[in-house]
């Protein structure tokens, strides 16, 4: 059960920074430079295998300006009003 709802974290963590980082028109070159790690950390985020830690969440909220609530699938705005 746990493992479940873990990896249903993880999906939805990644469909929402594949989804905001395609509308912002990124590569995932740029933003592997931006963060230094891999282009494959960004692609294994987006699958949902693994998730960026606290700090790379923020700077990503940061650069796509949009919350990091949203980013982390608890919040369906994406900026505050």
């Amino acid at each position: 059960m746990i493992n479940e709802i873990r990896k249903e974290i993880r999906l939805k963590i990644g469909a929402n920074l594949n989804k905001v980082r395609m509308e912002k028109g990124q590569s995932k070159k740029k933003i592997s430079l931006f963060l230094k790690v891999s282009q494959k950390t960004i692609t294994s985020w987006e699958k949902g295998r693994t998730v960026p830690n606290a700090n790379q969440i923020v700077k990503l909220s940061e650069l796509y300006n949009v919350r990091v609530d949203y980013l982390i699938g608890l919040e369906t705005k994406k900026r505050p009003n």
